[in-house]
């Protein structure tokens, strides 16, 4: 072999062993950037789940409060119900007493000769049941206001916990 065939044997091998090197270092670095890509595709898919789980648990807790509110109205409605129920009973038997500026309204409207014991006290239970309405809405409306006011409150709370940095 002469000189020159030499030497092109010599650059050929080292124009392959180039190539080749040249190809498994891209590979190399092909493989590590798809590596990175993964792991930040899976760091990507960890945070997604932490905040549907933060999500959740925070559409939970305002169900919660939701709910307690409900159920704190419901009861308050109840309780109203009672509330007038014994307004009346007490009223009709006499523990319980209008002030005078209610007691009179349908007494002076009717004559003296008029009133029968049965008139008076069919006025006497239509002021009694009145009464009874009006204690029974007052004490619905405050429930509901009680309701709402603690339902605005639990909502205020979970939202500024969730907004809240970490």
């Amino acid at each position: 072999m002469t000189l020159s065939e030499k030497a092109l044997v010599a650059l050929f091998l080292a124009l392959t062993g180039l190539l080749v090197g040249a190809y498994f270092g891209y590979d190399y670095a092909s493989s590590k950037a798809d590596a990175k890509y993964e792991s930040h595709l899976a760091a990507d898919r960890k945070a997604e789940e932490n905040a549907q789980r933060t999500a959740r648990m925070h559409e939970y807790e305002l169900a919660l409060a939701a709910n307690a509110a409900a159920e704190s109205y419901e009861k308050g409605k109840k309780d109203a119900e009672n509330e007038s129920q014994k307004t009346v009973d007490d009223l009709l038997d006499g523990s319980l007493r209008l002030q005078n500026r209610w007691a009179g309204c349908e007494a002076d409207r009717m004559s003296e000769a008029a009133t029968t014991a049965g008139k008076l006290n069919a006025a006497t239970r239509d002021r009694a049941e009145s009464a009874s309405r009006i204690i029974a809405a007052a004490a619905a409306c405050d429930a509901k206001d009680r309701a709402w006011q603690q339902w605005a409150a639990a909502t205020t709370s979970i939202l500024t916990k969730a907004s809240a940095p970490k």
